[in-house]
């Protein structure tokens, strides 16, 4: 035997389902494209193709700055929590 539906649930389903509706459609799960590097952009991932990465030592008169982003970089890369 159904159950009779309040007002209220009939009216959150139609919410959820226009949601659902509106919503961009979801990435499958290991969809990630070989590349050496991604940006985020517009609420999504995208993958770059090719980095133009300077020599660290070009990089002069913000040594504090350099230093803290190779920590964090090879923090990440050890897969340690980084900021």
């Amino acid at each position: 035997m159904k159950t009779p539906e309040s007002p209220e649930i009939s009216l959150l389903g139609r919410i959820a389902d226009a949601l659902e509706r509106l919503a961009p459609p979801r990435a499958a799960v290991g969809e990630a494209p070989d590349a050496p590097a991604y940006a985020w952009d517009h609420g999504a991932l995208r993958p770059v193709a090719a980095l133009h990465a300077q020599p660290l030592d070009r990089y002069v008169g913000i040594d504090a700055q350099r230093d803290a982003v190779l920590r964090n970089t090879e923090r990440l890369a050890k897969r340690l929590p980084a900021h």
